[in-house]
């Protein structure tokens, strides 16, 4: 499995969800070098564990291939007002 930066904060600003059984390495290893070629923190395993697999495939069913990604929400929103930050779109493209 790749390498991700070591745990700075309690909210990293990109969490990726792995297992062994769904995701490939390859996968695993493409989006951390993306997140981490666009300059942000990607932490593996926290604040979530494990991709979102439906119950009836998971651990049976290895075409079925998922990461988790888990976006820090400051980054994309005003937390004060709930409403869009202004680096919304830049966001929703990636």
């Amino acid at each position: 499995m790749p390498t991700a930066m070591p745990t700075r904060a309690a909210r990293p600003e990109i969490g990726q969800g792995i297992d062994d059984f769904h995701t490939p390495p390859a996968l695993a290893a493409e989006r951390l070098a993306f997140f981490q070629a666009h300059g942000l923190e990607v932490i593996l395993q926290a604040p979530y564990q494990r991709p979102f697999v439906h119950s009836a495939f998971w651990g049976r069913e290895r075409r079925v291939e998922s990461i988790r990604v888990e976006i820090r929400r400051d980054l994309y929103m005003d937390e004060a007002t709930g409403g869009k930050s202004g680096s919304f779109k830049g966001y929703r493209r990636s």
